[in-house]
């Protein structure tokens, strides 16, 4: 990750606030602008120490019963499930949530969607969930580099996980991360077994990362 960015900006506006340099009129802003940058910062570590966490096998992941719409709800905009509220999922809800967001706002990369909605579906031992993007779709070039880490981020401000640290999750579940669709509609998935036994990569469609 590019640390150095929110880490510059927040120690030159602790430094300008300890020195008096911030006019009083200004240290509201000043603060925000603090708290932003260790916000980001915040995000970042802990991006990685996940990244970390799985590459070492020292995640636990635990199985309950998950809320799939009480999740979608702490993501941004608040969307519904369009689809398959009765279905039951079991994974871990922190980071299955983790995995919706980073879906969640992959699905929403430029050029702007004319919609977004998530489904729940079951497929063979695997319980899928579905953020399905309607408008122009995401090129699959762009779609195969989103699943490598630490790649450039749209503004060049920085890198960022893309979907790595979904899939690694999701395979931290016995699962698979996936993508497919056509010249109208973009499909990012994730599948977890029914049945914690339930071999990852069976009934793999194509187009799976």
């Amino acid at each position: 990750h590019e640390m150095r960015s929110p880490v510059t900006v927040a120690k030159g506006w602790a430094m300008e606030l300890a020195e008096d340099g911030v006019p009083p009129e200004e240290v509201a802003d000043a603060v925000e602008h603090l708290n932003e940058s260790l916000g980001r910062l915040s995000s970042y570590i802990y991006d990685l120490e996940l990244a970390a966490g799985v590459s070492l096998g020292r995640i636990p992941v635990s199985r309950d019963h998950v809320d799939v719409a009480a999740v979608c709800r702490s993501l941004p905009s608040r969307p519904d499930v369009r689809s398959g509220t009765d279905v039951e999922v079991h994974a871990d809800p922190m980071l299955l949530s983790r995995i919706l967001h980073d879906l969640w706002v992959t699905a929403h990369r430029d050029p702007a969607p004319l919609s977004v909605a998530i489904d729940v579906v079951e497929v063979g031992t695997w319980t899928e969930i579905r953020v399905v993007r309607h408008g122009e779709p995401i090129s699959p070039m762009i779609l195969k580099a989103l699943f490598d880490p630490f790649g450039s981020n749209d503004d060049n401000t920085g890198v960022t996980m893309g979907l790595y640290l979904a899939r690694a999750l999701t395979v931290a579940h016995g699962g698979l991360l996936g993508a497919a669709g056509d010249d109208d509609i973009t499909v990012l998935y994730t599948r977890i077994p029914r049945d914690t036994a339930a071999a990852p990569g069976a009934d793999r469609p194509r187009g799976d990362q």
